[in-house]
């Protein structure tokens, strides 16, 4: 019966779905996490439990869905200074950025979700890797490569803030 625990399995489960495929499995058991950790308000696993909706809702093509769950996680993560976890949540904006063919806002967020996991110690899990794959491809084949370096460098070289702050920002016509 303990709520938090239940709710961890089922994020944790979600995200298996996702890589798995199953982005209606996916929804329904992140979904229910969601509501049992606002009920706790449980802000991390929370977060954890968005970006797992995020990225049902982007492989189901709902760009705009998933950046509202990607801000909102984001969101979160600064509200309870999860720097750790932060750059998972900067990859999948830089992925919806991709998606919304909004490439050179794509390369930052990408460059410097690389160099935060790097200076954390803390690579990429094969899963995600697989996730975003497609999208940083399609990114770098949107771009000239002179284009890319420029922007990945640029990235690579934001802080935390900068980053973040640049992800959120909407893009300007």
């Amino acid at each position: 019966g303990e709520q938090a625990l239940i709710a961890s399995v089922l994020t944790h489960l979600g995200f298996t779905f996702v890589l798995q495929g199953d982005l209606e499995r996916a929804t329904a058991a992140s979904e229910e996490a969601a509501a049992m950790l606002r009920k706790q308000k449980h802000t991390s696993y929370l977060a954890d439990t968005l970006d797992n909706l995020g990225w049902a809702a982007l492989l189901r093509g709902d760009s705009e869905q998933a950046r509202a769950l990607y801000i909102e996680s984001m969101r979160l993560r600064l509200e309870i200074g999860d720097n750790l976890a932060a750059p998972e949540t900067l990859l999948g904006l830089a992925c919806v950025a991709e998606a919304r063919e909004e490439t050179e806002r794509a390369a930052r967020p990408f460059g410097a979700s690389e160099a935060l996991r790097e200076a954390m110690g803390t690579p990429p899990e094969p899963g995600e890797i697989a996730l975003q794959e497609p999208y940083l491809a399609a990114a770098r084949s949107h771009l000239d490569e002179t284009s890319w370096q420029e922007a990945w460098a640029a990235g690579r070289a934001m802080t935390l803030e900068e980053a973040i702050s640049y992800a959120l920002e909407e893009e300007v016509a």
